[in-house]
């Protein structure tokens, strides 16, 4: 398996009782064409007010073309 140095920077977007929003901008380095690109990530974590036990989560990434 390969790796590359990776710098992320997390905004918390949101936060409450039952919901945490997040954005994640993610850079690469040592990867081709990497000054042209980073990677957007949202992260949303929900659990709804009538349930104790479980929460949905919800990750998007999407690519961001400079």
């Amino acid at each position: 398996m390969k790796a590359t140095p990776t710098q992320k920077i997390y905004h918390l977007v949101e936060m409450s009782d039952n919901l945490i929003k997040m954005r994640v901008q993610s850079n690469a380095r040592e990867v081709p064409y990497c000054d042209c690109f980073c990677i957007d990530e949202e992260m949303i974590i929900h659990m709804p007010s009538n349930c104790q036990n479980s929460a949905v989560m919800r990750v998007t990434m999407t690519p961001v073309w400079h």
